[in-house]
């Protein structure tokens, strides 16, 4: 399948800037499982989880290949893991190299569907998946380096980028 373009504006009026597929959009009645997040040193739960540039033409590739850490790009995407152990080794890493204790936390993407006129996510896209990542990089077109290290780390860490704001109520902490 070839990717399409996405043309139809969120509920909100803003559209979307990149061309994807397969990307769940979260405006169906699906089934999600939920997923992990080591939070930045300045992400306060309580009020909710938030992309650093919410309106970045950053790339899906190049955020997961290079982070968007204040050296690099801010992007539109909030990283998370399938599973607590590859976040909880994410946090290990974090640690070493910073020499910080990082905070996990569950986002319950299962209760989006009940209540989905709050919860203000509004795409679920698992890079996790080598077909994803494939599609992703005809799009985006990143260069060698950027691809590589895009397949490492989402394949590593069972990467899912969320776009859009977690509210606190569906964010609980791990650890």
């Amino acid at each position: 399948m070839q990717p399409t373009e996405i043309v139809v504006p969120y509920p909100d009026g803003l559209v979307p800037t990149q061309q994807y597929f397969p990307i769940t959009y979260l405006t169906e009645e699906i089934e999600l499982a939920d997923v992990y997040r080591v939070l930045r040193l300045d992400e306060i739960p309580e009020i909710g989880i938030f992309a650093r540039d919410p309106v970045s033409t950053v790339g899906a590739a190049y955020h997961v290949a290079w982070g968007s850490s204040l050296n690099k790009k801010k992007s539109k995407y909030i990283s998370t893991s399938l599973f607590l152990e590859n976040a909880q080794r994410f946090a290990e890493i974090n640690k070493k190299n910073t020499g910080q204790n990082c905070q996990i936390v569950r986002i319950a993407l299962h209760n989006w569907k009940k209540e989905q006129d709050i919860f203000n996510l509004r795409e679920k896209i698992d890079v996790w998946d080598i077909k994803v990542r494939n599609q992703i990089i005809l799009v985006e077109n990143p260069d060698y380096d950027t691809q590589n290290n895009f397949h490492k780390f989402a394949k590593a860490f069972n990467e899912v980028l969320l776009v859009g704001y977690v509210p606190p109520k569906y964010i609980t902490k791990v650890q």
